[in-house]
């Protein structure tokens, strides 16, 4: 199936694939809009925004993502993360857009990507929690691959804004965040890098 976003708003409390089984060929695509997440409280498997198959496609060019709350099921393995991404790299395409993850004051928030991002931010009115890189370790039923922590990449800017605190040294080793435009971090904001 295809999801295409042009203008509008949309709300929704998770963005992901099916878990009927099958070959999982999903295509996101973004050229503008704005998709707001406000978290997934029910199925312990998925991130708030998961397209976490080979062969899903995401396309973006313009547009706003705004992923307000990570999953908050309490249970592996979707438990805290926000993001979850595991197409192929050749089935990516970022030329624009911007992703805004909130970590919330009572919960982490993870994020997992094997492409990049264009703009990326990072908010939070707390610094009691982290937005962090994480593996995630893969489901049983629906079948979902495990999928390595892996190098954060921002296509544009990249901002830690308000309170908010991203690790980058979990899991060991660290991971390599790259920026090829701005990267801020706000007086009240921390970043901790990895070695």
């Amino acid at each position: 199936s295809l999801l295409i976003m042009e203008s509008g708003t949309m709300t929704t409390p998770t963005l992901r694939t099916s878990a009927i089984a099958g070959t999982h060929r999903g295509e996101f695509r973004m050229t503008g809009g704005t998709i707001n997440i406000t978290g997934n409280t029910n199925i312990e498997a998925y991130a708030s925004m998961t397209l976490p198959y080979v062969d899903n496609v995401f396309r973006m060019s313009g547009g706003v993502i705004n992923i307000l709350y990570p999953n908050s099921t309490g249970f592996a393995p979707g438990n805290n993360f926000s993001i979850l991404l595991g197409m192929n790299p050749s089935n990516g395409l970022v030329t624009g857009g911007t992703i805004n993850v909130t970590v919330p004051a009572t919960r982490y928030s993870y994020i997992n990507s094997t492409i990049p991002f264009w703009n990326l931010n990072i908010t939070s009115t707390s610094a009691a929690q982290r937005a962090q890189v994480r593996s995630y370790a893969g489901n049983g039923s629906p079948v979902i691959p495990a999928i390595a922590a892996r190098p954060i990449v921002v296509l544009n800017d990249f901002s830690i804004q308000n309170n908010a605190y991203f690790d980058a040294t979990n899991p060991a080793p660290d991971v390599n965040v790259t920026v090829n435009r701005n990267f801020t971090i706000e007086t009240s904001a921390t970043y901790l890098p990895g070695n």
